[in-house]
C-alpha cells in the first residue's frame, strides 16, 4: 500500500475514534442543573445538560400583557391559520380527539415544511390544560402520541416532545410566563442544541401578539364541568402535503405546540 494511503486511512481510524470519543464524553457529560444561557427582551432562557442525553433540555421566563382568557383561547384555537402563526410553514392541521370538556384536552395533528433538504415534520400530540383554582394559574402540557395513528412516507414524525407551559396572573394585567421544552425533532443534536436557546427565546416574544388578538376575548372555558361525549379517534389522516416555499426560520416556533 502506497505510504499516502495508509497516512490518510490511519487519518481517517483516528479522527473517527475522536469522533465517537467526543461523542460519547458529551453523552455521559451533565450537571442536571439549569444554567442562564440569554437574558434580554424581558425574556431568560436556560439550558439544562443531564447524563445519558444528547439534547438538552431548555426553559424559559417572562412576563407579558394579557389576559388569561385570552391565552387560553389562544392555546385552544386549532386550525390551520393559527397554526401558521405559531408554526410557520405549517401546511396542514387537524383534530385528532376534539376537546373534551371532563379530561380538559384534545389531540391534534399538524405538519411542517422545513427547508430542503430536511423532511416535513409531523406533530401528533396531546394538549392537556389544568387549572388551579387557588392561584388561577393554568399549566398546559404537550405530549407527542407518534403511534397512535398510521405514519406517513412523506414525513418525519416526531416521537419524542414533552414541552410544557405554565401561565399565573402576576397583578397589574401581567401574566407570569414559564415554558419547558424537551424534545426531538429529529435534527442531529449539536445543531439542536446550537439552534434551540434561539428558537426558544423568539417563541416567547412572538407570544402576546399571538394571543392578545381580538377574536380571543372570549370566557374561559377551563373551569366547565359538562362532561363530553366519548368520542374514537379516526384510523387515518387526511393530511395532504401542500407544497408552499417555506421561510428558512419554520423551524423557528415548530418548538412551542
Amino acid at each position: 500500500m502506497p505510504k499516502f494511503l495508509k497516512v490518510a486511512l490511519y487519518g481517517g481510524c483516528f479522527a473517527a475514534a475522536l469522533l465517537v470519543g467526543a461523542h460519547y464524553t458529551w453523552k455521559m457529560s451533565g450537571s442536571d442543573q439549569w444554567r442562564l444561557v440569554s437574558d434580554k427582551d424581558g425574556v431568560r432562557v436556560y439550558e439544562m445538560k443531564e447524563p445519558g442525553s444528547t439534547f438538552m433540555k431548555y426553559k424559559a421566563t417572562m412576563r407579558m400583557k394579557s389576559t388569561m382568557n385570552r391565552i387560553v383561547a389562544g392555546m385552544m384555537d386549532r386550525d390551520l391559520k393559527s397554526c401558521a402563526e405559531w408554526n410557520p410553514g405549517c401546511v396542514s392541521e387537524q383534530t385528532v380527539q376534539p376537546w373534551d370538556r371532563q379530561d380538559r384536552s384534545f389531540v391534534h395533528f399538524y405538519r411542517v415544511n422545513l427547508p430542503n433538504p430536511m423532511a416535513p415534520r409531523e406533530f401528533l400530540l396531546k394538549a392537556q390544560f389544568t387549572p388551579d383554582t387557588q392561584d388561577q394559574s393554568v399549566f398546559i402540557q404537550y405530549t407527542a402520541m407518534p403511534d397512535e395513528l398510521p405514519r406517513n412516507d412523506c414525513c418525519y414524525r416526531v416521537t419524542h416532545m414533552n414541552n410544557n407551559w405554565r401561565f399565573t396572573p402576576a397583578g397589574k394585567g401581567e401574566i407570569e410566563v414559564d415554558f419547558m421544552q424537551d424534545m426531538d425533532v429529529g435534527m442531529p443534536y449539536f445543531v439542536y442544541n446550537l439552534l434551540a436557546p434561539g428558537f426558544v427565546h423568539d417563541g416567547l416574544l412572538s407570544l402576546p401578539r399571538i394571543v392578545n388578538q381580538p377574536k380571543y376575548d372570549q370566557e374561559n372555558v377551563l373551569f366547565a364541568t359538562t362532561e363530553a361525549p366519548t368520542l374514537t379517534p379516526p384510523t387515518t389522516l387526511a393530511s395532504p402535503i401542500v407544497t408552499t416555499k417555506t421561510p428558512a426560520s419554520a423551524f423557528a416556533t415548530a418548538a412551542f405546540k
